[in-house]
């Protein structure tokens, strides 16, 4: 699911958590992996049911148990839904626990689970203010998507790594980053994702003194919007569209 959040008082929508859980063949560890696909669905919508299915996962782990990568998405999730509750030292500590166990188990770095520590972490990094170490995170990522390359993970690293440029006021780089993400949206046919990432876009170009950009942007996404037929999304976008036409000459 996706987030929607207020930045610098403008509705946009968030960049996502990026929690998807691919298939796997390795040992389940006892744990359920459509447990996991399901706490992995509810992060943004509804964490408070995510944090109790992934805590009743952890729960049954054995004290000895040694780490597999079901057990290290638990932690990568756990982090995620704790970022998403503003427990933010928490969520940055769980990461942490889960890249060490990542790391001890010896897993392939240049895999999707290794791409989604990198973007839990970023994540809580980021809500602690700490940019820098977030946005090298997710380019990190990023580069990890890009050799799988995995379009999905590719258009969230470089929305995620566009938002913080766009909170610091570096709206070339915001442009610029939401762009490529864009670019690599159009390449998975995810309509929703098309449809945040244009209306980021268009704010950012709005903020940046672009306002025509913005408004030609948001009308020739028009067709895009109705198709998703989302209320909330629609009113953002005509959120964004009124204030592109506030902004400068239409």
């Amino acid at each position: 699911m996706l987030a929607y959040a207020v930045i610098a008082g403008s509705p946009v929508i968030d960049h996502p958590a990026h929690a998807q859980v691919e298939s796997s063949d390795e040992p389940a560890s006892g744990i359920s992996m459509t447990v996991i696909e399901q706490a992995s669905r509810l992060v943004d919508s509804e964490p408070l049911r995510a944090m109790a299915l992934i805590d009743e996962q952890i729960s049954i782990l054995p004290a000895t148990q040694d780490a597999d990568a079901n057990i290290i998405r638990l932690y990568m999730l756990k982090s995620l839904i704790l970022s998403r509750l503003g427990q933010n030292n928490e969520a940055l500590r769980v990461a942490k626990r889960a890249f060490g166990l990542f790391e001890a188990a010896g897993l392939d770095p240049q895999s999707k689970l290794h791409a989604d520590l990198l973007m839990a972490k970023a994540r809580a990094h980021e809500h602690l203010g700490d940019m820098a170490s977030a946005l090298t995170d997710y380019f990190a990522a990023w580069g990890v998507f890009d050799a799988l390359g995995d379009n999905e993970g590719m258009a969230a690293a470089h929305a995620s790594g566009a938002g913080i440029y766009q909170e610091i006021g570096q709206w070339d780089n915001a442009i610029s980053n939401y762009q490529r993400a864009l670019v690599r949206a159009e390449q998975t046919g995810d309509t929703f994702l098309r449809a945040r990432i244009i209306n980021n876009l268009a704010y950012a170009y709005v903020t940046s003194g672009e306002a025509q950009k913005a408004y030609d942007l948001l009308i020739s996404a028009r067709p895009l919007i109705e198709e998703l037929n989302n209320p909330l999304v629609s009113a953002y976008v005509d959120d964004n569209i009124g204030e592109a036409g506030q902004s400068g000459p239409i």
